[in-house]
């Protein structure tokens, strides 16, 4: 039974997460991210995105990217055109420093062949500085190159990883790839759109703050993703018609929004007023058959006669829908994660202190 309720997750763009929360968001999610090395990916990337370099934190200046194949300089971005390429190299840039910063996460929740020992920070010094300059070092980063990434993709899949769906999807989009997002995927991104909602945006949170998070959290964990991959059948009927990765994102975002946020408010409220009485029944280790009786009940068949005179047959089913899904999920154990969540982020400054 264990091995149902852990996830584990495939980051599709490489190694390049340009949001500190969604590192965070991942690593409180996910057992295990596979972070893949393929400079076929970079490439895509770089056609399809851009990272100008006067975007770049001052940090990355005075970094040198030098490719070497077999002990040679090897240029794998020739084809692309000059822009391209300096968002190739600043992809490659930005991914290693944010990578080192992370380090600690190597082996207990980050998984690729990036490093050399799964070491992030293992450098090398190249070159004495003289007259007072500093000191040159070297951070070896082993890239690979081949042409069937998606073969690659598929047997980390049929091992049991999750595509994440996130809006830099380097590869091409069809109407056909976006039908075939399994629940776990939707599931995946609505857990993500519900964490970043609690987490602040623009700060990284400490790696060793993260890794004590994940302990803390654990057993709200299971609860939290049963009630994801419910609502993901609602996300699943929304993206019917969706022709881009970002329009399925986009939904997500609206579903969380639109339901699991006011759910979390409501029942946050809820527990406000009644602490003494709920609190410590709720957020306790949850057991089996665990079902929370909180909130107003749906709406009943005059309340929707009346109020479709105001608003109209179509909007209040819509409205009520919603209102139905809000409530059933504030009975489900899961938002204590969300909840749990959003006291460690309360009390614990140091998490969100550190900028990339």
């Amino acid at each position: 039974m264990k091995s149902i309720t852990k996830f584990k997750a495939l980051y599709c763009p490489g190694f390049f997460i340009p949001k500190p929360a969604a590192i965070t968001a991942m690593s409180l999610l996910f057992e295990k991210i596979f972070l893949p090395n393929n400079i076929v990916l970079i490439r895509e990337f770089s056609r399809k995105f851009r990272i100008t370099k006067s975007t770049l934190p001052p940090l990355f200046s005075d970094t040198t990217i030098e490719i070497t194949c077999a002990g040679k300089p090897y240029d794998p971005f020739e084809d692309l055109s000059p822009m391209q390429r300096d968002t190739a190299f600043s992809y490659i840039n930005v991914g290693m420093f944010t990578l080192m910063a992370y380090a600690e996460l190597f082996g207990e929740v980050f998984e690729s062949n990036l490093f050399e020992g799964g070491n992030p920070n293992k450098v090398k010094l190249h070159k004495k500085g003289k007259s007072g300059k500093n000191n040159t070092y070297i951070s070896g980063m082993c890239l690979c190159e081949t042409d069937d990434e998606e073969k690659e993709f598929c047997n980390m899949i049929e091992k049991g990883y999750i595509p994440l769906v996130c809006k830099i999807t380097p590869f091409s989009e069809s109407k056909k790839h976006l039908q075939q997002n399994t629940i776990k995927e939707l599931a995946a991104l609505l857990a993500m759109k519900s964490i970043e909602m609690i987490l602040p945006n623009t700060k990284a949170a400490r790696a060793d703050v993260i890794l004590e998070a994940r302990d803390k959290l654990k057993n709200h964990l299971p609860p939290f993703w049963s009630s994801m991959l419910k609502m993901s059948v609602q996300l699943k009927e929304a993206i019917k018609n969706s022709k881009t990765t970002q329009e399925v994102v986009r939904e997500g975002q609206d579903i969380v929004d639109s339901i699991v946020r006011p759910a979390l408010v409501d029942l946050n409220s809820k527990l406000e007023k009644e602490r003494k009485q709920w609190f410590y029944k709720i957020l306790s280790p949850l057991q089996k058959g665990l079902r929370l009786t909180l909130g107003n009940p749906p709406l009943s068949q005059q309340q929707l006669i009346a109020n479709s005179l105001i608003m109209g047959s179509d909007i209040i089913m819509d409205t009520a829908r919603n209102i139905q899904a809000i409530e059933a999920l504030k009975k489900q154990a899961g938002l204590t994660f969300l909840l749990e969540l959003d006291k460690i982020v309360s009390k614990n400054k140091s998490l969100t202190n550190q900028s990339l």
